[in-house]
This record gives C-alpha cells, sequence and structure tokens, in this order.
C-alpha cells in the first residue's frame, strides 16, 4: 500500500517557522541540565569542606603528649566521628599554647581534662618540688597554690601566683608536683631547703 503525503507550500512554510521554537526548548534543556549539574557539584563541595556528611569533628593527639609540653597546631589531627562524646575537644584554637596536664597516648581524643586551663607564655616556668609527707591527691592539675619558704625560725611566702601542673605518688623516694610558677618567683623557690604548698583555688 502507497501512502501519498502532499505539502502544500503553507505547510512547508509552517515548519520551517517551528525550528527556531524547536532549536530553543533544546537549548533550554540543556542549560537546565547545566544548572543542576553546576549545583549539584556546588553542594558537594560544601558538604565536604563543612564535615557535612562526616559527623561530628573532634580533636586527637597525633603523637604522644607529656606532662610541661605546651601543644601546637601539628600535634592535634582532627578526624569526624558519630555520635562524639561532649566532653571530646572539637576547635584547635581551644587547644593550642595550652600545657599538656597529664600524659597523653598518640591517636587519644582530647579532651579539656588534658589541660592546663592557663597558656603557657615566657613569664612562667615549670618546676618540680618535692612534696614528702604530702598526699598527691590533694594537688589536683590546675589548682592554685601559695609556695611557703620553711625554715627552723620562720615561714616566708616565696611565690603567690603557682599553679599545679601534676602531682606524682611515687613508691620510691619521696612524692613530687610539678608547678608553673611566674619566672620572678623562681630564684627564692630554688633556694629553698624546704616548702609547703597551701591551696588557694
Amino acid at each position: 500500500m502507497w501512502i501519498s503525503l502532499k505539502l502544500t507550500t503553507g505547510t512547508l512554510h509552517a515548519l520551517v517557522m517551528e525550528l527556531p521554537s524547536l532549536r530553543r526548548i533544546q537549548q533550554l534543556l540543556l542549560l537546565n541540565r547545566a544548572t543542576l549539574t553546576f549545583v549539584a557539584v556546588a553542594f558537594i563541595i560544601w558538604a565536604v569542606g563543612s564535615g557535612f556528611h562526616k559527623g561530628t569533628p573532634v580533636l586527637f593527639s597525633a603523637r604522644s603528649l607529656h606532662v610541661g609540653e605546651v601543644i601546637r597546631a601539628a600535634d592535634v589531627v582532627v578526624t569526624y566521628i558519630e555520635g562524639a562524646q561532649l566532653t571530646y575537644l572539637s576547635n584547635v584554637d581551644d587547644v593550642v599554647g595550652k600545657v599538656v596536664s597529664s600524659d597523653i597516648e598518640a591517636g587519644a581524643p582530647l579532651r579539656q581534662s588534658h589541660f592546663s586551663t592557663h597558656a603557657a607564655d615566657d613569664t612562667r616556668i615549670h618546676m618540680t618540688l618535692s612534696l614528702d609527707q604530702s598526699d598527691p591527691a590533694q594537688y589536683a592539675p590546675g589548682t592554685r597554690v601559695h609556695v611557703w619558704r620553711l625554715s627552723d625560725e620562720f615561714a616566708e611566702l616565696v611565690s603567690t601566683d603557682a599553679i599545679v601542673v601534676r602531682a606524682t605518688r611515687s613508691n620510691v623516694g619521696s612524692n613530687s608536683v610539678t608547678l608553673s610558677l611566674l619566672r620572678e618567683d623562681e630564684s627564692a623557690v630554688v633556694q629553698s631547703a624546704a616548702v609547703r604548698l597551701v591551696t588557694v583555688g
């Protein structure tokens, strides 16, 4: 069977006139596809950069850290985990410059309790003193103490701004306490034959 199709001049003209419209529709479809692609890529970049899909940021020690060390940015790494505890630290700026008050193993999550509440600076030094018969448990890290120099005849206050960094119980020898002292108090404390620590806060 043969089907004849007759195209009049008017029909051809109408088809020719419709071609630009078809091209326009095709261009719009391509434009919308490009727009959607751009939005999708932008979202992915934002998600990766913001940690949107990673969970909660948590700071971990990049190496073993010991009492008295001052934290640098290179000493911590940020890892995203699900269900992070509220006690874990998440902001690097919160720990850089702080003094370690208890030893931290490499790869351990960082908590505020690992650090002295005071930042390190050039005006302070660390000094370890013998506690003799004193119980180290009464000197928690961060505790402020006054240091008194003892003699046979009198007691003299030699430091009013000392901070406990660490107190250690020893089975061999005497117990000890490490203090953060003002550098200007160092000489008077070193020259003390015996000292007494008085907790002030």
